[in-house]
């Protein structure tokens, strides 16, 4: 197959947790399929050598350096619209342009965002046309609502919002390209306790027989 991995941050050196995750995946896929790379990294310049090291298991690859921005100006906002922060600070106009050029110029067999925030950079008439699966570790709007649940008033009422507009958000990607991988069964039986007509993936870190 010929797909289009989507992340965030850079995965090698594999230190551990998901950018671990991230290579072994990526290492897996590379066997068997033609791999396109569009990564939005949180570190900053990367060397080459890092680069040339991954470069080794894609056929096309796109870069593009990020550092997050805690805006209070983006925290208010995010009272008064229905998009959580967390998608707010995940947006980016060069991504989306990137992600929408590379698919216009290939013939992709599938499509895979490496959390479940990076699907806001695809064009929304591939729905459909191009299996798309969104990746997830957990489910974001559970730690808001555990925020909600445990913290002072203030924090309290504002990760209340967060939460509802987060699950939804997740919801409207399900409904959207019907497939969706976690790595718990935990994580599984919450979503699908408000959604379950979509096909949720378990796939624990280490396993990745669904790609081989």
């Amino acid at each position: 197959m010929k797909i289009l991995f989507i992340s965030y941050d850079f995965p090698f050196p594999p230190t551990g947790g998901s950018i671990s995750r991230d290579y072994n995946l990526i290492k897996q896929m590379s066997k068997e399929n033609e791999l396109h790379w569009i990564n939005r990294t949180v570190r900053g310049k990367i060397s080459q050598d890092r680069i040339d090291e991954m470069g080794k298991y894609f056929s096309g690859m796109e870069i593009i350096e990020w550092d997050y921005d805690h805006s209070i100006t983006g925290l208010i906002k995010s009272l008064f619209t229905d998009v959580p922060y967390i998608i707010r600070r995940f947006a980016s106009d060069k991504m989306k342009e990137t992600v929408s050029k590379s698919i216009r110029e290939n013939n992709y067999d599938l499509i895979l965002c490496d959390h479940i925030y990076l699907a806001q950079y695809l064009p929304d008439d591939i729905a459909g046309k191009i299996p798309v699966i969104p990746n997830n570790e957990d489910c974001g709007y559970t730690f808001y609502k555990r925020m909600s649940e445990q913290s002072g008033f203030i924090r309290r009422s504002y990760a209340k919002s967060q939460w509802k507009k987060l699950l939804k958000y997740e919801i409207d990607i399900l409904k959207k390209y019907k497939v969706y991988i976690t790595t718990s069964e935990k994580e599984k039986e919450l979503l699908s306790a408000y959604y379950d007509k979509a096909e949720i993936k378990v796939i624990e870190n280490g396993g990745y027989g669904l790609f081989l």
